[in-house]
Parts: C-alpha cells; structure tokens; sequence
C-alpha cells in the first residue's frame, strides 16, 4: 500500500535524488538541449540559482558556490534540479509511488542521454525522500499519532521549543541506510522555509501553522562508481521506498493515526 492511497495523507513533499560522476561545463555545453527536451516534456519553466555549500578541506571548512539548472513544470508543483554531478525530483503533488518512479524514470532517461552518462558516467547514489506535516486531526494531538518508542524527548517537553531529533537510523537489507527525523519547530517560518527553496506552491498542510510535526525519512543507497544504467535506477529506487512505505504503515506512525488518514482495517 502506498500513502497517497490514504484520503487524508500527511505527505507534503517527495523527493528522488540521483548523484553521478561530474560533468564539467553543464551550463555551457548542455543546457540549451536539456532545456528543449524537459520544455517538450513539461517543464516550461527554467531559472539558474546560485547555492552555497559548506565542506571540510586540508585548509579548513570552505565555502563553495554551486549552479543549479531548475526546471519547472506548469503547475509548478514538480521541479528537477540539475548540477554537474546529480539529478534531483521535487515533488509536492505525489499520487502512487509507481507513477513517481515512472516519472522520475523518464526524467532520468532524457537528461542522462544528453550527458552521455550511460556511455561514460559513473552513479554514486539514490536517495528517496518523503516528508509528512503531521498536523491535530479529529482532537487527536500529533504526538498520540507516534508510537511512544520513537518519541524520547517529546514526550518530556511542553514548552513548544524547538525540537529536532533522529528517531531511527539504521543499515537496510539493501546496503543502504534509513534516517528517520522528527522535527517539530517553535517557528513555523522555519519549516516554511525549507519549502519555499523548492520554490514550489505550498504543501496542502502549510495552513498548519502550529501544533504539528515533521516527520522526514529518507532511504539512501551508495552506488559505489558503478557504470550508470537506467534500470539500475529504477531497481534502486524500487529498493528504497520499500524500506519507507515498511517504516511509514508498520513502525513509526500508530495503527489510531493511519485510521484517521484513512488506511482501512485489514
């Protein structure tokens, strides 16, 4: 079972990410052809952003400036982020995982033709990230919709100070690893945030605007420099929502919250 098949489902936001080797001069050399391809494909919409990146060297930490190629669909409600080395697919309009990978498939095929990455590229890794704004529902508070082992601190504060804990981090059967997070912030700016960087339109929760939580699990797999492939891809990617439709319908939330969101008896 999927949770968009859920009436009332928490998820806000899918994310699909795909790391290979560098591709130096992207802008220069293929952005023209990506634009074209992903514009006949319906992404009409495309700006370059400038982020900024922290990383270790011998020197220290250093400060690294990345291009990101960002195009938008008309609804602007999916957006795929290309910079030298990954493939990134936001999404705030999740139907069934089989269509999101069906997507993100087809997304991957034109974009690593045109970088020739199955001739000459490696891939690094697959993330799949959801992300849940568990909000009251039917007078009953966020919190009850956890199980209690997964809580630890929530349950011993009543300030409403922000909190951001690790609940789960484990290796997987497939050799990668599970990070669930629970996250509940005193400014709801602050989650707001994180959403308004995809520059998306808003999550359907967003009106939320306290009294909720995050719940933010991402399943990640490291390739290893294998040759890229595109059913490799899509194999890797089948892998890892297995592992977090497993933690979001059989551990994390309680039986009482995905009866309220709609998941009938079984």
């Amino acid at each position: 079972m999927s949770r968009s098949q859920l009436p009332r489902s928490p998820l806000v936001l899918v994310v699909a990410q795909i790391q290979f080797s560098p591709v130096e001069g992207i802008k220069e050399k293929y952005v023209s052809v990506i634009q074209d391809q992903l514009r006949i494909s319906g992404f009409p919409y495309y700006e370059i952003r400038l982020t900024q990146q922290i990383t270790a060297a011998e020197q220290g930490l250093q400060l690294l400036h990345q291009e990101q190629l960002v195009f938008t669909n008309k609804s602007k409600q999916t957006n795929i982020v290309v910079t030298k080395n990954s493939l990134t697919v936001n999404t705030v309009n999740y139907t069934i995982f089989d269509n999101f990978l069906h997507d993100v498939g087809s997304i991957v095929k034109e974009v690593s033709t045109i970088l020739k990455l199955t001739d000459f590229g490696t891939l690094e890794q697959v993330s799949l990230r959801y992300v849940d704004w568990i909000c009251p529902l039917n007078d009953v508070v966020p919190e009850k919709m956890i199980n209690e082992k997964y809580l630890g601190g929530f349950l011993n504060d009543s300030d409403g100070v922000q909190l951001r804990q690790v609940v789960l981090e484990r290796k997987t059967s497939v050799d990668g690893v599970v990070r669930s997070i629970l996250f509940r912030p005193k400014d709801y700016n602050i989650v707001l945030a994180e959403f308004q960087s995809t520059k998306l339109d808003q999550p359907k929760f967003s009106q939320q605007k306290e009294g909720f939580l995050i719940l933010d699990m991402e399943h990640l797999k490291r390739m290893q420099g294998k040759d890229f492939s595109h059913d490799l891809v899509q194999k890797t990617l089948k892998e890892l929502h297995h592992e977090v439709d497993s933690l979001f319908f059989e551990q994390i939330p309680t039986k009482e919250a995905l009866a309220l969101w709609g998941k009938e008896a079984e």
